[in-house]
């Protein structure tokens, strides 16, 4: 008999998921804290002053939050990096492994890495997949479907800021531009700081929803004896 894909229990994998969540998490509080303190400094100064003239303190100040900003971007990609090479892989592997069906092999495997990353700009469609196919019958009613809405929504509305925050910030010349695209950041680390706790929310529900499925279907499979 061909082999099925084993069942991993999530727990293991949510231990890495926060280990790897936790720098990008701190650094944005680090960055959001920061951008207060420099937008704070810049007040009281002529809108119209260009950054070429601020005094060195400033100067420094300016060019941290920079450095914050890129470092804070560079640990969130290689996040979700790693959530969509090892975590969705694991999760969706697992739906295999429910269905009890899909034969385990590389051209297999490949197919669900394909469909994940083929839908990575459709995530809400893909989420929901993952959600509902996880969800046995008798958890329906404490599947929590207010998570995956309002995680969609600060995942777009983060991004929409931080983009409108990095066009602000290419090339500003006066500190009239720099608060602009300060302001911008500020809501984008705010948005952030929401994501990174409701995806830890997210994976820690669906750890739980996926196990009650496992132990659901071996029930089942028990009570009907072997096929």
């Amino acid at each position: 008999m061909k082999d099925r894909y084993p069942f991993a229990d999530l727990a293991h994998m949510n231990r890495w998921v926060g280990w790897i969540l936790l720098p990008p998490a701190v650094l944005t509080v680090v960055a959001l804290l920061h951008a207060f303190y420099a937008n704070a400094l810049l007040t009281g100064m002529p809108v119209d002053l260009a950054l070429a003239h601020l005094p060195p303190l400033l100067a420094r100040v300016l060019r941290h939050a920079d450095a914050l900003r890129i470092v804070q971007i560079s640990l969130t990609l290689l996040f979700i990096l790693f959530f969509c090479l090892c975590w969705l892989f694991l999760a969706f592997r697992n739906l295999a492994a429910l269905e009890g069906v899909r034969v385990r092999c590389a051209r297999n495997s490949l197919a669900i890495h394909l469909g994940i990353w083929g839908n990575l700009l459709f995530a809400l469609r893909l989420m929901q997949k993952l959600w509902r196919e996880s969800t046995p019958d008798s958890h329906a009613d404490r599947a929590e479907r207010w998570l995956l809405p309002w995680w969609w929504v600060v995942l777009i509305g983060a991004n929409v800021c931080k983009v409108m925050g990095l066009l602000a910030l290419r090339h500003p010349v006066l500190i009239s531009e720099w608060r602009q695209g300060n302001y911008w950041m500020l809501a984008a680390y705010g948005g952030y700081i929401a994501l990174f706790v409701l995806t830890w929310r997210l994976v820690k529900r669906l750890e739980v929803l996926q196990r009650a499925s496992w132990r659901h279907r071996n029930a089942t499979l028990a009570a009907n004896g072997p096929a």
